[in-house]
């Protein structure tokens, strides 16, 4: 489970969907062209890009490396609920992100700029 876990959280770091990573970077992204910062999107994407390559190795030695030790750690239940009501979060921001994003703008509406 924790494996499982931290392979959707480092895939939301890369900013693969259906993780929450991918919406976000898809926004700073767009807000960038839109800026005409075209550079700044250049750089970002050359460092997602450097960034998947360290990330996928954590990845593949997590799942294809051999186990330091076959002995399980021991977790309670609440850790185990928390740890899938975090993956749930990562991967409901990723595929359904308008709900969240309306309440940011309500938020964002309250400060004056």
């Amino acid at each position: 489970l924790v494996a499982l876990a931290l392979t959707l959280c480092l895939i939301s770091l890369i900013g693969m969907p259906p993780a929450a990573g991918f919406m976000a970077k898809f926004y700073i992204f767009n807000a960038a062209v839109q800026n005409h910062l075209l550079w700044l999107v250049i750089v970002a994407v050359i460092n997602s890009v450097i960034s998947a390559y360290y990330y996928l190795r954590v990845v593949k030695v997590m799942w294809l490396g051999e186990a330091a030790s076959e002995e399980k750690v021991p977790s309670s239940g609440v850790l185990r609920l928390g740890l899938v009501l975090s993956c749930l979060g990562v991967l409901v921001l990723g595929i359904i992100p308008g709900y969240v994003m309306k309440l940011a703008e309500v938020a964002a509406k309250m400060f004056a700029f």
